[in-house]
C-alpha cells in the first residue's frame, strides 16, 4: 500500500494546515461551543487564530430546510 501524505510544500519542508473548526448543530449549544473554543485555547495557541467557531442562527428544533443545510454543513466541512 502506498503511503501519502496531504500537506503542502514550505522552504523549510512540508506543513499541514491545522484548524480546530467547532460548529454549533443549532443554535442552543452556542453558549457550550464558545467556552469548548476558550478551554481548548489553553492547550493550542490561537494567537493566530486557528481555532473558529460558527455560528448557527436556527433553533433547536430543526426540520424541513433547515435540517437538511446543517447536515450538508457538517458533511462538507468534515
Amino acid at each position: 500500500m502506498e503511503e501519502k501524505f496531504y500537506g503542502y510544500e514550505r522552504k523549510d519542508g512540508y506543513g499541514t494546515r491545522n484548524h480546530i473548526l467547532i460548529i454549533p448543530t443549532v443554535t442552543c449549544s452556542e453558549f457550550l461551543v464558545k467556552k469548548i473554543a476558550k478551554e481548548s485555547s489553553k492547550f493550542y495557541n490561537n494567537d493566530d487564530g486557528k481555532i473558529k467557531v460558527l455560528h448557527n442562527p436556527y433553533g433547536c428544533g430543526q426540520t424541513g430546510d433547515d435540517l437538511e443545510q446543517t447536515t450538508r454543513t457538517l458533511i462538507n466541512m468534515g
